[in-house]
């Protein structure tokens, strides 16, 4: 189940943070994510300082943040993020993808790292983290002002 429980059990959509520099990619992301009607994009970032900034007002459920981005990238975004927003997982979706990098990620907080080859593994990826998450944290309540 992706959706969150709210308040008397009526089941949330899932909001999910996008931070990516290209605008063809974070498109391309939202549409693999929104095809779950359980999910929904609460926003997008271009840059790390971006995603850091949208997450403090938007409180996603996910974070998808990519490696190489400018102003601020996705390893310092992360290591940001576990301090500010420990709450939040956090997946990296990258080109450079390696055991090194991985080791690196989850040293800073991020729970999985894909290579953007494998992007179809987010779903599965995101599936567990927010049942993860629901076992932590139990109930939620109804969030809005999710951004287009």
């Amino acid at each position: 189940m992706s959706a969150l429980a709210g308040i008397g059990g009526v089941s949330v959509r899932a909001r999910i943070l996008i931070a990516d520099d290209s605008p063809l990619v974070r498109k391309s992301i939202r549409r693999l994510l929104e095809t779950n009607p359980e999910w929904e994009v609460c926003g997008e970032a271009a840059n790390g300082q971006e995603a850091i900034d949208q997450a403090m007002v938007l409180t996603p459920d996910i974070i998808v943040l990519d490696l190489v981005m400018p102003v601020m990238d996705g390893l310092q975004a992360a290591r940001r993020m576990a301090v500010i927003a420990p709450k939040i997982p956090t997946v990296m979706l990258t080109m450079y993808a390696s055991d090194q990098l991985r080791t690196e990620a989850s040293e800073v907080g991020v729970q999985s790292v894909i290579s953007k080859s494998q992007s179809s593994s987010l779903i599965d990826t995101i599936e567990t983290l927010l049942a993860k998450r629901e076992e932590m944290i139990g109930r939620q309540s109804p969030r809005s002002g999710c951004q287009e």
